[in-house]
């Protein structure tokens, strides 16, 4: 099926649900030519159901999620969410995400198992991954190694030697480019990306069988 093919058959959709991992800002800014309502919803295991729901396209487009249902939501002191309603049978529900309260629901910020601290900087490993993908135009995960200096230090995971060589050429000039920490000084040439069983990536499985 060609792309052509392919939105004509979505935009036959009224609305289309979108679950599961994050997606990447070059797919959003795709998602923006349907003619289709898209939203991305949010949930867990715990909870069975989707809790919340964010629009991608269109009137209402928001970067947020928004509370569907019964569903109430808190944040203890490291900002992880705690979620209770029906689907929890109203008892609260604590997780590893990490999101900032708005009005209607939250803005997702990563998983607190997915943070580097860099010489006293919290990193956000997807919400890097995200920006370094679309920064190089080219897949980049990020893991960390044990550093006797900073505490933890980023790993750059990619298949591309050329842009492992550009970085280590241009490192100086372009880390001018990221928050500070944010530019990896390691990388990692990938042969094999490692996912886990549910699909999603295993950082550092890849890290380990590719050194």
């Amino acid at each position: 099926m060609s792309q052509a093919e392919g939105q004509r058959f979505l935009n036959g959709i009224k609305k289309l649900i979108i679950g599961g991992a994050g997606l990447s800002e070059a797919l959003v800014k795709k998602i923006q030519s349907l003619e289709c309502q898209v939203f991305q919803t949010f949930g867990m295991t715990e909870t069975v159901s989707h809790i919340a729901l964010k629009k991608l396209n269109g009137k209402g487009q928001s970067t947020d999620y928004q509370l569907i249902g019964d569903n109430e939501i808190k944040i203890d002191d490291n900002n992880k969410l705690a979620v209770r309603g029906s689907v929890t049978k109203n008892h609260w529900v604590y997780t590893n995400d990490i999101v900032e309260l708005t009005n209607k629901g939250f803005k997702w910020l990563g998983r607190a198992d997915l943070v580097v601290n860099s010489g006293g900087v919290k990193i956000q490993i997807q919400g890097l991954e995200e920006r370094l993908t679309e920064y190089f135009n080219t897949q980049v995960w990020i893991w960390k190694t044990p550093d006797a200096k900073l505490g933890e230090q980023l790993v750059g995971l990619t298949e591309d030697q050329n842009l492992i060589k550009y970085v280590y050429d241009k490192h100086q000039s372009l880390k001018l480019e990221f928050p500070k920490y944010h530019l990896p000084k390691k990388w990692l040439l990938v042969k094999k990306w490692v996912l886990t069983p549910s699909g999603k990536p295993d950082r550092r499985a890849t890290l380990l069988q590719n050194q």
